[in-house]
């Protein structure tokens, strides 16, 4: 029984002990804190006082709850500062002295600087869901004009400068296709692999090499038509070799396969280009020495001891010669009077490649994917100035980030007379 009563004993001495060593301990950091607060570091203080408090059960002190409420209300720590003028109250004896007034002041104004804290995080949190609110209408908005934005696109992956009628050509995958300066397609992109424009005339061939079929379209006239098929020219032909720039006379000329008649066409009656009184023409050369015979008959011609067969006129008193057997291309005469007798006539294809058509003392050649021009004296010269003229419009091409295409005017884009104004105003008008 004593023993039981002596272990009773030491255990309680021990926590006490262990208390009275905690409670000198937290007055130690309560001393600290006073200190501090003397200099007016309340962080220290702050550091000091929760080290004192956390070696204490509770606090049993009103000067201790006091330091507590004027340490958090220094750092703007309003809660906690509240807590301890509560303590306070709770521990003060004297209800009359100017220490618990001074309090009573400080809680007042701790509630009241409570209430304005929570005053602003309730207009906080409301201004924040307003932003909120008003960022997903201008997502929404901005969703809205991106599916009009698009709608007012043009599928393309190329879209070339407009010529001075407002027209252009465009290409998507390995088609080309046409439109106009209001975006209004033309000419589709889904049949022709390759595209000439030049001098305000457009052609469309439905192959990149060895194409049989032809459009043309007309800048001023604003009309197109599809040239004749390739067998109408000859039977045996399936293609042309090459198909040249249309020039500002009208005239197109290509060279249809396994024949030796040179396709020069009339674009303005749609009609084949013949030559014109060939009798007379091969007399006039033959009497002008620019050809040494003729059989009228064949439309076949004798130069330098060599026999060539009349294929086409191209202007400017250019002929094409071909080889009657094998019907293939062979080069050209250029019959000018201007040509002295001492100098070559005959240009060779394999030289200087196909011809197009004579205008204004020029004519194309094309030789591989290399083009020049040559003179009426067979001489090669500068290189032909496109006269397809200057567009002055105001529309823009622009291409959007999509790899779409849309035109602008004014800072307006539009498809036909569908308009979007900048996504800006767009966003102001639908506030």
């Amino acid at each position: 029984m004593r023993r039981g009563l002596f272990i009773v004993f030491l255990v309680v001495n021990f926590y006490t002990s262990i208390g009275q060593s905690n409670y000198e301990i937290a007055k130690v950091y309560f001393s600290k804190a006073e200190r501090d607060m003397e200099k007016i570091d309340y962080q220290a203080a702050k550091v000091n006082f929760d080290k004192a408090v956390s070696k204490i059960d509770s606090i049993q002190k009103s000067r201790i709850a006091e330091m507590g409420t004027l340490i958090y209300y220094e750092l703007k720590s309003y809660k906690e500062a509240k807590d301890f003028a509560k303590k306070y109250f709770q521990l003060s004896r004297s209800k009359t002295s100017e220490t618990y007034k001074q309090m009573l002041e400080l809680y007042v104004d701790i509630e009241e600087k409570l209430e304005k804290i929570e005053a602003e995080q309730k207009e906080e949190e409301r201004l924040k869901l307003m932003a909120e609110k008003e960022e997903k209408r201008i997502d929404s908005l901005k969703r809205e004009w991106n599916a009009i934005s698009d709608a007012l696109s043009i599928h393309a992956d190329t879209i070339f400068n407009f010529n001075t009628y407002g027209l252009a050509i465009f290409k998507k995958g390995n088609k080309y296709g046409l439109l106009n300066e209001n975006g209004k397609i033309l000419i589709k992109p889904n049949l022709y692999e390759n595209a000439l424009a030049f001098e305000g005339v457009f052609l469309f061939v439905d192959k990149k090499r060895k194409g049989a079929q032809i459009y043309c379209y007309k800048s001023k006239e604003k009309e197109g038509f599809e040239l004749p098929d390739i067998k109408s020219i000859n039977s045996a032909s399936s293609f042309f070799e090459a198909v040249l720039l249309p020039r500002g006379n009208q005239q197109l000329v290509a060279y249809p396969n396994n024949s030796t008649d040179t396709f020069v066409f009339d674009l303005v009656n749609e009609s084949f280009l013949r030559i014109k009184n060939i009798e007379g023409q091969l007399k006039a050369m033959k009497k002008a020495d620019i050809i040494n015979k003729y059989d009228e008959d064949e439309n076949t011609v004798k130069i330098y001891k060599t026999w060539y067969k009349l294929g086409g006129h191209l202007g400017g008193d250019i002929y094409t010669l071909y080889n009657q057997e094998t019907k293939k291309l062979k080069g050209y005469l250029f019959g000018s009077s201007e040509i002295s007798e001492n100098e070559n006539r005959v240009l060779f294809a394999e030289d200087i490649g196909y011809l197009g058509s004579f205008y204004k003392n020029k004519i194309q050649a094309q030789k591989g994917k290399i083009t020049s021009w040559y003179n009426v004296l067979g001489e090669k010269v500068s290189k032909m100035k496109d006269a397809k003229g200057t567009y002055t419009n105001d529309v823009i091409i622009e291409k959007k980030d999509t790899g779409k295409y849309q035109l602008k005017k004014d800072g307006i884009v539009f498809l036909g007379d569908k308009k979007l104004q900048s996504l800006e105003d767009y966003l102001k008008e639908n506030k």
